[in-house]
């Protein structure tokens, strides 16, 4: 558990968001948002400014321009200078936005980057001190390996847009300190190399990096924002390949990345080898072949079995990305293949009867977006190895200032395979899935604003909760007041409804289960050094037809 703290409205989506996705696919750790969603105002390559969830593409393009009759930003509050950031903006994503010291970089020249460099480097200990099971051979529990200290340990060197490298290395609690099953090492070890010669070859990276490409249908890993109140973020925009120096030890490659650049044409390129913990269980009596039951993602090496199923299974990746691109009109095409030294097994279950099966698996899709003055219009359709397909398409629209309009639909067949995609969605894959989300945002006034969404979603096919196809629905409406700039009043009410099976006469049939969240948060501020935020909430879960119902009501004050 992470220690309570402060967080913009901003950073508590990137947050929720996260810690849902984390529930939909039954993994508990969630990463640290810090780490991948800092927004550099003064960084070089523009996409990194264009790609960043926590702006709009009129800000992204007002920071730009700052930048060109200004010069690099001197602190964060310089963005109200624009026209498109006030004060209440600011405060929100504030926490994630940071003014890098730009060097004198108009030629690459890689002596001068490295004595020019910055060094960063973090060392973090935690332990939990209350005693818990696992630490002691009591024949109850599975013990523990290591101790229970929790250990990160991260290195950094990077100049300027051009060059970075850095080795991230974690102990979890319970997990060997320093084993020689590892090197020496600790459980996990990460590193890379970034160039970025902005020549022909634009970039290079060898180690760990990520890839994220149109709306998600073919390559994306790292994190993604669901939905939320801030309505701009369901339309994705992909910084392509960039380095991984994170402490998640799932989620990215691991292998060499290039993007090649001629006019305004690209092409990026990668490839990957990764040995991933997985379950095995023998395919015939003499224990000559395997098949995968589960890929394990938590990275978790405390017990024996743990240890056993680390790093089994050989995962093999190559793919690549063509785009053209002008002012306004950005066209891509994007394929990936994927082969595993062991077939995944989806199981014997009715519900599982379309998800991967196999060794080898291929990703393509086509995707587009057209910029105009106050719209933006998007759209990705894609296709695995078997022909499924899956579509996205949306507009973002914002008639003035006051307005944001979203507009997002989804179709996803019930046999769409693809593994390491992640695109906008209510379920926990990117498969057997539709729904159209449309969203809100209204300036009443500089103090007032008024936001939301509406989700209608179907499963044309079972599910592990539903043994049948079923439709739901999710909405929600946020009122915010601000009546100065220091204080923000908001009141959030969030209900879904989603079929759920219920057993009934020797049978399961899905009963819709009515979820109810309401959240009323005050935040105000002491001067430039202390922020106060209070909460209360309540959450309510009611299956119809059934006597089961649950109550949440908690407060708090920081």
């Amino acid at each position: 558990m992470k220690s309570q703290s402060v967080t913009s409205p901003v950073s508590e989506e990137i947050i929720e968001a996260q810690q849902e996705a984390a529930d939909n696919s039954g993994n508990q750790e969630v990463p640290d948002p810090e780490q991948e969603w800092i927004l550099d105002l003064n960084a070089n390559d523009i996409t990194e400014i264009i790609s960043s969830p926590l702006i709009t593409n009129v800000q992204a393009t007002a920071i730009i321009r700052h930048r060109e009759v200004f010069g690099r930003f001197l602190t964060v509050e310089e963005l109200q200078v624009t026209d498109q950031f006030d004060t209440e903006q600011l405060r929100k994503i504030k926490p994630f936005v940071k003014c890098g010291q730009a060097i004198v970089d108009e030629k690459f020249k890689l002596n001068e980057l490295l004595a020019a460099a910055r060094h960063e480097v973090l060392f973090r200990a935690r332990r939990v001190l209350q005693d818990k099971e696992g630490f002691s051979n009591d024949g109850v529990f599975p013990f523990y390996r290591g101790d229970p200290n929790h250990i990160n340990f991260r290195y950094r060197m990077q100049a300027g847009r051009y060059f970075s490298a850095g080795i991230v290395m974690e102990k979890d609690a319970g997990e060997n300190l320093l084993s020689r099953n590892n090197g020496g090492r600790m459980d996990y070890f990460s590193w890379h190399v970034y160039v970025k010669p902005e020549r022909l070859v634009e970039t290079i990276v060898v180690g760990d990096y990520q890839v994220q490409f149109g709306q998600g249908l073919v390559a994306w890993k790292g994190l993604s924002l669901g939905k939320s109140s801030e309505v701009q973020q369901f339309f994705r925009r992909g910084a392509g390949i960039r380095p991984y120096s994170s402490s998640g030890e799932s989620g990215f490659n691991r292998g060499l990345a290039f993007t090649l650049l001629k006019h305004n044409w690209k092409f990026d390129g990668w490839t990957s080898f990764q040995k991933r913990d997985a379950s095995l269980f023998p395919a015939d009596s003499v224990f000559s072949n395997f098949y995968v039951s589960t890929i394990q993602e938590s990275g978790l090496h405390r017990t024996a079995d743990e240890m056993s199923d680390k790093a089994v299974l050989d995962q093999f990746i190559a793919g690549g990305h063509l785009q053209w691109q002008n002012d306004r009109f950005r066209n891509e095409f994007t394929f990936q293949y994927q082969h595993f030294s062991f077939p995944l097994w989806p199981g014997d279950d009715p519900y599982e009867l379309y998800d991967p099966a196999g060794r080898k698996f291929f990703n393509a899709g086509w995707s587009a977006r057209y910029v105009l003055p106050n719209a933006t219009v998007y759209s990705e359709i894609a296709s695995d190895g078997q022909g499924d397909p899956a579509l996205i398409s949306g507009l973002l629209f914002m008639p003035d200032q006051r307005w944001t309009i979203s507009l997002h639909y989804r179709n996803y067949d019930r046999a769409y395979q693809c593994i390491g995609c992640d695109a906008l969605r209510e379920g926990s894959k990117v498969q057997n899935e539709s729904g159209f989300l449309t969203g809100i945002l209204w300036q009443i006034s500089t103090r007032v604003k008024l936001q939301g969404y509406l989700d209608y979603f179907s499963f044309p096919w079972l599910r592990f909760t539903s043994s049948s196809p079923i439709n739901g629905k999710e909405w929600l409406g946020q009122f915010t007041y601000a009546p100065n700039r220091s204080t923000e009043i908001y009141v959030r009410y969030k209900q879904e409804e989603k079929p759920s099976d219920q057993s009934e006469l020797f049978k399961k049939i899905p009963v819709p289960v009515l979820k109810n969240n309401v959240r009323v948060n005050v935040q105000w501020m002491n001067g430039k050094n202390w922020e106060f935020q209070a909460r209360c909430e309540w959450v309510g879960s009611r299956q119809r037809k059934a006597a089961r119902r649950g109550n949440v009501l908690s407060g708090g004050t920081v």
